[in-house]
């Protein structure tokens, strides 16, 4: 029982820490000021700097929760005009819904991981943060082969990555939006979320790797003191 508490209690800090890393980046909106600066955005998606910020701000702020709608009006080609339409706003519904649910996951292994350390002192595991060392070890071994492919494939061909991940998280075609008429995907366009990918899987590594340290530090202090 002490070995499937661990690896549930490994498997749950590799949630929260992804779950909650993808939240911090992707409500970063400094990240999204550099992005648009960077990739020249206001001239490639004909939109104002200052409009594409508070667009971007509405936006997010609508996906938080924080707000319960996403009419934002800016100047596009210097006509002032509804930012979004109806496509990409139904669109947004799906990833508000996948953001929330991802949340419900982080919340639930965090609870999960809480009760089962507590059983596992209650019932007097003395070695149980060894056993989380390990456990945690052979997790994030096998995370970071699965992350190595990934990346290779977002190097190689970032679309067809993107594209699974539509797929295999939505089960409609909203998320396919065509530049022409729609204001989002020119705001943040493929290089946009190639940045962001790689700055969340950096992040993500490095907290897992601090984790890491710290668990093998406890592990050997203890194993000093017994």
């Amino acid at each position: 029982m002490k070995k499937v508490f661990s690896y549930l209690i490994a498997v749950a800090i590799i949630i929260i820490t992804l779950i909650g890393t993808v939240n911090y980046v992707c409500f970063d909106r400094n990240f999204y000021s550099y992005e648009f600066k960077k990739l020249n955005i206001s001239a490639s998606s004909s939109i104002a700097f200052d409009d594409l910020v508070n667009s971007m701000d509405v936006l997010l702020d609508y996906l938080r929760g924080d707000r319960n709608d996403m009419i934002v009006y800016g100047t596009v080609d210097n006509e002032y005009r509804e930012i979004f339409n109806q496509r990409e706003k139904d669109h947004m519904v799906d990833v508000r819904d996948l953001y929330h649910n991802a949340n419900r996951v982080m919340i639930t292994a965090a609870i999960t991981s809480a009760v089962i350390l507590a059983i596992s002192l209650f019932k007097h595991y003395e070695d149980i943060l060894s056993a989380i060392y390990h456990a945690y070890r052979n997790v994030l071994l096998i995370l970071m082969i699965i992350l190595a492919s990934i990346g290779l494939l977002c190097w190689l061909d970032f679309n067809s990555f993107w594209t699974q991940f539509h797929l295999l998280f939505f089960r409609n075609d909203l998320w396919l939006l065509n530049p022409k008429t729609d204001l989002l995907i020119r705001m943040v366009p493929e290089a946009f979320f190639l940045d962001l990918v790689s700055v969340i899987a950096i992040i993500f590594a490095l907290i897992n790797i601090i984790i890491f340290v710290v668990l093998n530090y406890i592990r050997r202090r203890t194993l000093r003191q017994l």
